[in-house]
């Protein structure tokens, strides 16, 4: 007569820790024979090497023999190469932990499961990796350093129709030790003096080792002054009889001058600024005194039509 074979089933782990406590694997049915690195009575004892052990155990019953197999890796424990100190500057990204490896897990104390993370801060950080059997854990303390501060003006104005036109670049910002790198030029100085508009940057480390890069653009642009006598003497001497305004970079619309008396009277008004006070108030000399004037300009490269200025002093007259 047919008789089937005996179901078979070995109940254990498919993989272990390197050197692990020894493992009692079960069998189904009771009274087979164990085979394969295991003891009679089915007690497993991890090897102290990497391996793959193939256990076997068998049961005859009315002539006939049933087996299963049971195939259990042996295991290292994760290795994790990980500083227990990290010091990272406050403006860099840089990732802390290990580079990631196939058939391992990750799980860091703030929840992150990748292999690497970007730390939010100055803490300690904890990860646990782990394989099918096995884990280990490590933490790294990451402290933040303070980078350089950086302050450099921008945009720059320089003003190329002038004769040898040059401005002053300054990265300089108190007391630190720091070093500075300009580009382009390679300066090694806190400040550099150029006579070229365009992009400047400077890389300032300081004594942490932190780098801030700072950039500036340096543009064509003339400022615009007005200059004002402080004193003229409308007595016909032929020698500073009238006040006469200089201008630099202004232009000639929008431009208005207004000088009035202690009393708030205006005395003179003019748009023109080549027209000049003759000192005269009603076609009679003013007494002499000290008058506040009031003049309105555009910059001639004004970056807007809104961009009116304003300017106020006084002048005396002398006789």
């Amino acid at each position: 007569n047919y008789q089937p074979s005996p179901k078979v089933t070995i109940t254990g782990p498919s993989a272990v820790c390197v050197g692990a406590s020894r493992v009692q694997l079960t069998a189904t049915p009771a009274g087979g024979t164990w085979a394969g690195g295991v003891s009679s009575s089915g007690l497993y004892t991890p090897p102290s090497f990497i391996k793959t052990d193939v256990i076997q155990y068998s049961v005859t019953q009315n002539g006939c023999t049933g087996t299963d197999t049971l195939k259990i890796s042996v295991l290292a424990v994760p290795k994790i190469d990980m500083p227990d100190l990290v010091r990272l500057c406050s403006n860099e990204i840089r990732p802390i932990g290990v580079e990631a490896e196939t058939g391992l897990t990750y799980l860091w104390n703030t929840g992150a499961t990748t292999s690497k993370i970007i730390p939010n801060g100055a803490a300690i950080f904890n990860l646990k990796v782990s394989n099918a059997a096995c884990s280990a854990q490590k933490s790294v303390t990451v402290n933040l350093l303070n980078p350089p501060f950086v302050s450099l003006k921008s945009p720059v104005a320089l003003c190329l129709a002038d004769a040898n036109a040059s401005v002053t670049l300054d990265a300089r910002n108190g007391a630190e030790q720091r070093t500075y790198l300009w580009s382009p030029g390679g300066q090694t100085t806190p400040t550099i003096s150029v006579n070229r508009q365009g992009i400047y940057n400077v890389l300032v480390t300081n004594s942490n080792g932190c780098r801030v890069l700072g950039t500036t653009q340096v543009v064509d642009l003339c400022e615009p002054d007005v200059i004002v006598p402080s004193i003229f003497t409308p007595n016909n001497d032929a020698r500073n009889n009238t006040l006469q305004v200089f201008v630099k970079y202004v232009a000639r619309q929008n431009f208005s001058l207004k000088i009035y008396n202690r009393w708030g009277e205006m005395v003179f008004a003019t748009e023109d600024w080549d027209e000049q006070w003759d000192g005269k108030y009603k076609g009679f000399l003013a007494p002499p005194n000290s008058y506040a004037w009031e003049i309105t300009y555009k910059p001639l490269y004004a970056e807007s039509e809104t961009d009116i200025r304003v300017k106020k002093g006084s002048v005396t007259v002398a006789w």
